[in-house]
């Protein structure tokens, strides 16, 4: 738990950032605030495991009644949320996960998260101490959670709560699931408020989607390509060109629709430049897309 002490200046810092660039930004219209309200209504959540987290065997069971309290938490706020039994199937992929992380700055649950189309990711840290008295046991818990956009990885919110009175139980495996269990139930609304709130300011000038374009022996057609989704401002609200090598380029494209709209106007995009007419998409990781020019 020695990591969580710092994270809220962290936040503070980020969210400050965040706060700066919307105002230094253009005005949002009412069409986008309607897309913004209306997509924070639909967020796909994940809740999962911190991989900093070194879990004993004999805690397993209380990690995943944690992300189970906080997944039913959710469902009951009508979010959809990834079950563990997926996140699990998926995180066995190991040679899937090794190649896609390599070279690219995700951790491991922002890696799962996008492929199971999260648009936020949970991660959970809890402590548990219990006791016997006579034939009852107590348990009191410290548990953090903290929320992440999947797309970019950066903090939403971060919330922990120590727990003050003990919880009780007939036994130790119960005395610790109910304590976990006050702990998430106090400390949830606060995070998805926060969560919502600051998730509303970083996609206030779009949702930002990631586009790899390989094959890319002609430049010219490239660029030429670019300057056609940055000239569509009814649509693109900005480009940003992360990498380019004689062989792929990496973007950034920030626009207010969802991944079947950005892969839709990508293809149509493609379609008005010349030597485009065979691009294709390859792979999909949630909000990251890579397509092959067919050249």
């Amino acid at each position: 738990m020695k990591r969580i002490f710092g994270m809220s200046m962290i936040l503070f810092f980020l969210l400050a950032g965040a706060f700066c660039f919307a105002q230094d930004a253009r005005p949002v219209s009412d069409a986008e605030k309607a897309f913004i309200t209306s997509y924070m209504d639909k967020m796909h959540f994940m809740v999962y495991i911190d991989e900093k987290t070194k879990v004993a065997a004999s805690d397993e069971y209380l990690y995943r009644k944690a992300v189970t309290f906080a997944n039913d938490y959710l469902s009951k706020k009508n979010f959809q949320v990834v079950l563990l039994d997926q996140i699990e199937n998926l995180k066995k992929d190991h040679t899937a996960l090794v190649e896609d992380v390599n070279g690219e700055n995700l951790s491991v649950v922002q890696w799962l998260a996008q492929k199971l189309n999260a648009d936020v990711y949970i991660v959970i840290d809890l402590l548990v101490q219990s006791e016997k008295r006579g034939t009852q046991f107590y348990a009191q818990a410290n548990v953090s959670l903290t929320a992440f956009e999947a797309s970019t990885g950066r903090m939403l919110a971060s919330k922990s709560y120590n727990q003050l009175d003990k919880s009780i139980g007939s036994s130790e495996e119960l005395a610790k699931t109910n304590a976990v269990a006050a702990c998430i139930n106090r400390i949830m609304e606060e995070l998805l408020r926060t969560t919502r709130e600051f998730m509303g300011k970083a996609i206030e000038q779009g949702i930002r989607y990631e586009l790899y374009i390989v094959d890319t022996a002609d430049s010219r057609t490239i660029l030429g390509f670019i300057g056609r989704l940055k000239s569509q401002g009814q649509v693109v609200k900005g480009v940003e060109s992360v990498y380019r090598t004689d062989t792929e380029g990496k973007y950034y494209v920030y626009m207010f629709g969802m991944p079947d709209d950005f892969e839709s106007l990508i293809y149509s995009t493609a379609e008005t430049v010349p030597g485009l007419e065979g691009l294709k998409l390859v792979s999909q990781r949630g909000k990251s897309f890579t397509f092959t020019t067919g050249m």
